[in-house]
């Protein structure tokens, strides 16, 4: 799905989940430090997931190792990361609860989750649309009606 030109998010966590982070990780090559870390980061790269956010922090994340699978870290904590994959995009965020603000005063995570949607509901590039291969005898048919109409007339 991603390597033909989708988007993914895929959620992982802190050090308890050592192995479900390397299995999603792998999908891209990916890796990373599972650790528990609950340090704030802000923006590393400025584009669309990290536009208006000013802070994120983590309620005890891992952390994205930027040599593994060549992400765009998103912000200095290294919480989250933007992959590239054949067509597609991935992104990978360490912590489950980096969605609300509940951890962090006057943070940005909610802005952060609202950015994470409209990224995945635009498309990197429109989808051609194909040609059918039954058009051109479609068109001959049609023809072939027309004349025979106005052979009867």
């Amino acid at each position: 799905f991603i390597s033909g030109g989708g988007k993914a998010l895929f959620i992982g966590e802190n050090d308890t989940w050592t192995n479900w982070n390397n299995s999603i990780l792998s999908v891209v090559s990916g890796g990373g430090s599972y650790l528990c870390s609950w340090d704030s980061g802000t923006p590393s790269v400025a584009n669309s997931l990290t536009d208006g956010v000013d802070t994120v922090a983590p309620a005890c994340a891992s952390k994205l190792d930027a040599a593994a699978g060549n992400p765009t870290i998103l912000f200095s904590n290294a919480v989250a990361g933007l992959y590239s994959y054949g067509a597609g995009q991935a992104v990978f965020v360490m912590d489950s609860n980096l969605f609300d603000n509940s951890f962090i005063v006057n943070g940005s995570n909610a802005k952060f989750a609202q950015n994470l949607a409209g990224w995945l509901a635009t498309p990197l590039a429109p989808a051609p649309v194909p040609l059918p291969a039954g058009l051109p005898l479609m068109l001959v048919g049609v023809a072939g009606l027309a004349a025979l109409r106005k052979k009867k007339a």
